[in-house]
């Protein structure tokens, strides 16, 4: 059985270009909480017009594994949807996600069997969309499972660290500073053979970091956080080193849940987690929005920690040290200048951030920005305190001596 489509084939490729565009609108909508469920909307109608355009195809030849597959979908899906509690939502789209990965590497293998026995070359079109599609669905399906062992527990949390990792600055062509969340981050990649030192404090301070809870929770300080539990969004990450500082702080234990960056607000919410370990403009977009309470502003209470800091390979270090000082006056002085011009550091970042509360960009701005430094003078106690945070994690560091030169702390705006 087969119903024959009365369309041309640009038609049909136009409206396989129109459910792509619909495609990724959605999943790029789906990065903010805001617009998580109008992108939910966009992709999903995206899939129908591509659903609709390739039922109708003339070249099917039975409709019955199609029909098998979407049943046997329909009841994984509605089981889990029901079942899956939210703490474990970010497992659970890892594995789907995988699946939609490891589907287009296999898809691209069957139709590589299917044309290959044919005599003469294939075209280079389909060699290249082949080799494309398989590439893309082996890295989803590998990572994503990656990701699911870690948010499961079934993995160690530690971070999987290369040298090109994080925000880079460029000089003449060349990477010459990179930005690394949290010192114990460096350490680790230095302790995995990583040959690079921090130069530079990006922020002293975790400026606009904080614990939240819902504002109708009966929690009212860290001494409350007993027996709870606390959304992170990962095992030996940042967020979940300052959760166990402020247990330790209040005095008792805490269950650390795993939920990722997204899954953070709805998480709260959903009072499936008690309380939530966050990092900026998360915690400000619920103060701003006045569902939420901070019960520990960790940049106040915890002091100076380093939550980010400027990084250099060695071999730049040694070949190329004036491009690092100019790099690194060029970005004090930028940042002097945020902090002194108030209107135009708000609008750069409602621009930069697209983020539609006024009220959560001026709290931005008064945390994030002013907390920002505008010299690289690093002080010993501020690397041992921020060290300090990840004792207990179990996991290998470097030395405080093999991660920081003190060759750049003269620098300055």
């Amino acid at each position: 059985m087969t119903v024959p489509l009365a369309l041309s084939q640009t038609a049909i490729n136009v409206t396989y270009l129109v459910a792509g565009v619909c495609l990724i609108v959605g999943i790029r909508r789906l990065s903010a909480p805001r617009t998580a469920r109008s992108g939910n909307v966009v992709a999903a109608v995206g899939m129908a017009i591509a659903l609709v355009f390739t039922l109708v195809d003339s070249d099917i030849d039975s409709y019955w594994l199609i029909a098998a597959g979407v049943a046997a979908g329909t009841a994984i899906g509605a089981v889990s949807a029901r079942q899956v509690k939210m703490t474990a939502m970010p497992q659970m789209v890892a594995l789907f996600n995988g699946v939609g990965g490891g589907a287009a590497a296999l898809i691209a293998a069957a139709e590589y069997h299917r044309l290959a026995p044919f005599s003469g070359h294939l075209p280079g079109d389909a060699i290249g969309a082949m080799l494309f599609s398989a590439l893309i669905g082996s890295v989803s399906f590998s990572g994503s499972l990656i990701a699911f062992g870690k948010l499961q527990d079934l993995m160690p949390g530690r971070p999987i660290v290369f040298s090109a990792s994080g925000v880079t600055v460029r000089v003449e062509g060349r990477d010459v500073l990179r930005d690394l969340d949290f010192t114990p981050g460096v350490a680790l990649a230095v302790k995995k053979g990583v040959k690079e030192k921090i130069v530079s404090p990006g922020s002293v301070a975790a400026d606009s970091w904080h614990l939240v809870v819902l504002r109708d929770s009966p929690i009212k300080s860290a001494k409350d956080l007993a027996g709870r539990k606390v959304g992170i969004t990962a095992k030996g990450s940042t967020t979940d080193f300052f959760a166990l500082w402020a247990a330790k702080k209040g005095g008792g234990e805490i269950q650390t849940v795993p939920v990722g960056a997204g899954g953070l607000i709805p998480a709260l919410k959903g009072r499936q987690v008690d309380a939530v370990s966050m990092h900026s403009p998360l915690p400000l977009q619920l103060i701003a929005a006045g569902e939420g309470r901070s019960i520990v502003d960790y940049g106040k209470e915890i002091g100076p920690s380093l939550p980010d800091v400027w990084v250099a390979s060695q071999a730049i270090i040694d070949q190329r040290p004036k491009a690092i000082e100019g790099a690194l006056r060029a970005i004090f002085k930028a940042t002097r200048y945020l902090k002194e011009n108030r209107a135009y550091a708000l609008k750069y970042l409602k621009n930069f951030t697209k983020e539609v509360d006024d009220k959560v960009i001026q709290l931005e701005y008064e945390t994030a920005i002013m907390g920002r430094t505008t010299d690289a003078a690093m002080r010993p106690e501020w690397l041992r305190a921020s060290m300090a945070l990840a004792e207990g994690s179990g996991l290998d560091f470097a030395t405080i001596e093999e991660i920081y030169t003190d060759k750049f702390a003269h620098v300055k705006e």
